[in-house]
């Protein structure tokens, strides 16, 4: 199966999107780091070959989506 599947849309509405961009700024932060690799069972790093599909899949679950940018904010504030 491809991702994402057909018709799918990223923001669920929820108000906690973190856009791809962001996300890739994101990615090394040390804060970060751990929660992808409890999330996906690996090292996420800037060179992960499939960051795209990643991101897509942590903002289509709306707990992953939430905490992803609970964390970012206390980076960025």
């Amino acid at each position: 199966m491809s991702w994402p599947p057909p018709g799918y849309r990223p923001d669920h509405g929820t108000g906690y999107r973190v856009t791809f961009e962001d996300f890739l700024r994101l990615v090394p932060e040390p804060t970060i780091a751990p929660l992808l690799r409890d999330w996906f069972g690996q090292e996420i790093t800037s060179a992960t070959a499939n960051l795209r599909e990643i991101h897509e899949r942590i903002q289509s679950d709306p707990e992953r989506q939430y905490t992803l940018y609970q964390r970012a904010m206390d980076i960025w504030r």
